[in-house]
């Protein structure tokens, strides 16, 4: 018995989803008062998909965003769309900042999610704690 299998999304069709998912961001960032500085740049050997800033009790924080699309049954389940991995990328990149600029603290990694239909699921612009990943870097 012949069996159709469905169709793998193509690659363009999955950039295609991806760049709908952070435009839509751009929106969700501006709406909640954040300044964009820069989109899909190279920052210390990674890539950003936001970097932003927004005025918090009379300081500047800057938020290093990343925007991710992931299926609706993954995030219920708890699914982690942060790998240990990336959060070290981040944090090496971010520490170098720090070290270059000499003054910027308030910075944090936050995280934008859309589901397959890039529809926003959550909004965290303090997703990435450094004690979520404390017991994996010791």
């Amino acid at each position: 018995m012949n069996r159709i299998k469905p169709l793998k999304p193509s690659k363009e069709s999955k950039l295609k989803r991806g760049k709908i998912a952070e435009n839509r961001a751009s929106l969700v960032l501006r709406k909640k008062g954040y300044n964009i500085l820069a989109r899909n740049i190279r920052f210390y050997g990674i890539e950003i998909d936001y970097l932003v800033k927004k005025e918090i009790e009379g300081e500047y924080h800057y938020f290093f965003f990343e925007i991710k699309r992931i299926k609706n049954e993954h995030y219920n389940a708890g699914y982690l769309p942060f790998s240990f991995k990336q959060y070290m990328k981040y944090r090496k990149a971010i520490d170098n900042w720090h070290a270059e600029l000499n003054k910027i603290k308030n910075s944090h990694i936050g995280l934008i999610l859309f589901n397959e239909n890039s529809e926003l699921l959550d909004f965290n612009p303090h997703y990435v704690k450094n004690e979520m990943f404390n017991s994996q870097a010791n």
